[in-house]
């Protein structure tokens, strides 16, 4: 190929990606901040923008992938505030990585007793599609009392950004009835780990 005829089209190439991005600025502007709030919802810096990020970071393809990567982040976090973002973003997506993260934070005997009720709350909203459980609900019980789930009646249908694993709502059961089951587990995990056994029973599940 001629060297020339390299030149040419590079310089036909170079006003057209001009042209794209003046016919669909709006498109390249969410684009690109939807890639700057992901890498700060992943890492958390700069802190000063996080609170941009998680906002922006819901309308994004990556929240999912990001916000998984934020709840691994924080597992020995003991900020319930912290947690927050993570969870809202959960309830309005669904996301296979992020169930996944979910289900083995929950699970990890090592992780903070706020990431595992935090991991719970998540996984809640992952597998089922009108329930919900809060920190404030699970501090107000105990282990020998049930879950307080909340059902939500305008939650509208998740963004499905990846699909969960087969057996989902299984396997957070298995996990969930595990952490019921262990002596050692911090009363406040127990009652989480409720919350996923409660609703298995409601049989209030999304796609499994």
């Amino acid at each position: 190929m001629h060297r020339s005829f390299v030149l040419s089209v590079a310089a036909l190439m170079l006003p057209l990606a001009s042209l794209l991005a003046q016919a669909n600025p709006g498109a390249i502007k969410a684009r690109n901040d939807c890639r700057l709030a992901a890498q700060i919802v992943r890492t958390g810096q700069p802190a000063t923008k996080a609170e941009w990020a998680w906002d922006m970071i819901h309308a994004c393809p990556e929240a999912g992938d990001a916000s998984s990567a934020a709840l691994d982040r924080l597992r020995s976090d003991g900020d319930t505030a912290h947690f927050t973002p993570v969870i809202r973003v959960a309830f309005n997506v669904r996301d296979g990585k992020l169930f996944a993260t979910a289900l083995n934070v929950a699970g990890d005997g090592s992780a903070s007793p706020t990431a595992r009720e935090a991991s719970f709350i998540v996984l809640v909203s992952q597998i089922t599609e009108d329930q919900i459980a809060t920190f404030d609900g699970i501090s107000r019980a105990t282990a020998i009392s049930v879950c307080p789930l909340n059902t939500v009646n305008d939650r509208g249908v998740p963004t499905l950004q990846s699909p969960l694993p087969p057996g989902a709502a299984a396997s957070a059961g298995r996990v969930a009835s595990s952490v019921v089951d262990d002596p050692d587990a911090p009363e406040p995990v127990r009652v989480a780990a409720d919350c996923i056994r409660q609703a298995i029973r409601q049989r209030s599940l999304g796609q499994p």
